[in-house]
């Protein structure tokens, strides 16, 4: 009886331990078939979301065409920028109802020619052209039309005006920097006048934002006045401040000078430079300004002049298509400090010494001043 009922106890288990195997069997057969479908899916499903599909620009031109009352249109496909001042309007057929304005700048893929040609007359000339059919959008299968004859290539965008029609856009920067004195119109985040600063003298400040474009103070005013429009820290408050008389400290030197610690800044504001990214702009003011850091006191270098030469001014250091110097060493010498400088220029290279000495102000004069021509 005992052993009866053993064998019928094996032959229990045997079935059941066969049985979870085939079950585990098809578990692990259904895992390895589902991961992989699942990760095609996932796939397919990321490709669709991030690829815009292509627009068939020719079937949407022969609905044109079905749909055209005494015109033709023939495909196209190219590009033009709208050269219109005060923008371009567009509408739903040629000579058809208006809806908006492709603003000033603005480039447009260009999908259909019609045969209807136009002449229009602006500001006493006269401009001929004929209605094109435009994609509303980059990825869009929407197409309207336009007047082509305000239509041209990306150099016939005058940069400047492109820029004072931009809405005003702020960059995040991170940068230590200098206000200099003299009053300082406070402005809004669209550069609209609110209040006065008056500032005694040159103070620090932490520089958290910039126009991305450089702008006009006014209308009309030369390209090579333009400033970027900058977002600072001063004394616990905020402002949003013209960028020409704030300074950005690029670089900071220190020597000790009779057992006191002297600091020497190169610092540039943020008018317009000798090369923006549009090319050169031949203004000619692309420098770096010095100023010497005394006991939480800063001042420019002023020319000391010798017998007979002409007073020069402040220093700067010069860095544009002319002419580009830095510093290769500084130390101090008794009362004076020595920095010697680097120049680079078209036709060749050059050395020269700075000494910098305390009177009523901090002032210097060149010496020792060499150059290697090619």
């Amino acid at each position: 009886m005992k052993t009866y009922r053993q064998i019928i106890f094996f032959t229990l288990l045997t079935c059941f331990l066969i049985g979870c195997d085939a079950n585990s069997e098809k578990k692990k057969d259904v895992k390895e078939i589902v991961t992989p479908i699942t990760s095609t899916k996932q796939t397919r499903v990321r490709l669709k979301n991030n690829e815009p599909e292509e627009i068939d620009t020719g079937s949407i031109i022969e609905t044109l065409q079905k749909k055209a009352e005494g015109y033709t249109i023939t495909e196209a496909n190219y590009s033009k920028y709208v050269t219109a001042e005060n923008g371009l309007l567009y509408r739903d057929s040629p000579n058809g109802k208006k809806q908006r304005k492709f603003s000033y700048g603005t480039k447009l893929e260009v999908v259909g020619v019609t045969d209807i040609e136009l002449a229009i007359t602006d500001k006493g000339e006269e401009i001929i052209g004929k209605w094109v059919a435009v994609k509303k959008g980059e990825y869009s299968d929407t197409v309207v039309f336009v007047f082509d004859g305000f239509l041209g290539e990306k150099q016939d965008v005058d940069r400047q005006s492109l820029i004072t029609k931009l809405p005003v856009v702020f960059e995040k920067i991170s940068q230590r920097g200098l206000i200099l004195s003299g009053t300082h119109t406070i402005y809004d985040k669209k550069l609209k006048k609110v209040s006065q600063l008056t500032v005694d003298k040159i103070g620090e400040l932490y520089i958290t934002k910039k126009t991305i474009h450089r702008r006009p103070k006014q209308k009309g005013q030369d390209y090579c006045k333009w400033t970027n429009y900058v977002e600072v820290i001063y004394g616990r408050e905020k402002f949003i401040l013209s960028g020409e008389k704030i300074l950005s400290v690029l670089e900071s030197k220190k020597v000790t000078l009779n057992t006191k610690e002297v600091g020497l800044l190169i610092a540039k504001n943020y008018a317009v430079k000798a090369e923006d990214d549009n090319g050169f702009t031949f203004c000619n003011n692309d420098y770096r300004d010095v100023l010497i850091k005394e006991h939480k006191e800063y001042s420019f270098l002023k020319h000391q002049p010798n017998s007979g030469e002409k007073n020069k001014g402040e220093k700067v250091f010069m860095n544009d298509e002319v002419l580009f110097e830095k510093i290769s060493n500084i130390e101090a010498k008794k009362d004076t400090i020595i920095v010697n400088m680097n120049q680079k220029f078209k036709e060749g290279k050059g050395t020269y010494k700075l000494k910098l000495f305390k009177d009523s102000d901090w002032k210097y004069v060149e010496t020792v001043v060499k150059r290697e021509y090619q």
